[in-house]
């Protein structure tokens, strides 16, 4: 059951604002019409739209904040002699802060699915199962044409396997 949730979740965050899934990808009018389509109001949209900038935000200070660690740890290891104990702490630094941003992402998911209503979650759990049966789908047709393919259009493609 803690699987199935954990999934549901992950399904909010690919389908929903920008920085819920961190991708970004797709046109946000597209979005807001997927969220149309499962029922959400205007007003869940736009406090879904508020805590994805809320979240995005916090998200962009704590990656900055990880690039300097990590840095700043490359720097530590790239000493003559360096200090375990200070090495150790750096990584304890890096750590903290992924897990900041994890738990960024995960309270993002709970705060958005917090707004839904059962049904609109039922209808986000049903265009979920569709778009990854779709992306097995693409996934799957786009191995066969790596291997050589057998659908239509599938052959020799320019550097690959079986070109001349």
């Amino acid at each position: 059951m803690k699987r199935i949730s954990v999934i549901m979740l992950t399904a909010i965050a690919l389908c929903l604002g920008p920085g819920v899934a961190s991708a970004g990808k797709g046109p946000p009018a597209l979005k807001k019409k997927v969220l149309r389509e499962i029922g959400l109001t205007d007003a869940q949209i736009k406090k879904i739209d508020d805590l994805t900038y809320k979240a995005d935000r916090e998200k962009l200070d704590v990656k900055h904040d990880v690039q300097k660690a990590r840095l700043d740890l490359r720097h530590l290891m790239d000493s003559d002699k360096p200090s375990k104990s200070a090495v150790f702490s750096q990584v304890e630094k890096i750590s903290a802060l992924e897990l900041k941003l994890k738990k960024n992402r995960v309270g993002l998911m709970l705060d958005v699915r917090a707004l839904l209503k059962p049904e609109q979650w039922e209808k986000l759990q049903m265009f979920q199962a569709q778009r990854r049966f779709k992306r097995r789908e693409h996934r799957e047709r786009r191995m066969r044409r790596r291997k050589g393919g057998d659908g239509p259009g599938d052959g020799p493609h320019p550097g690959g396997p079986g070109a001349p």
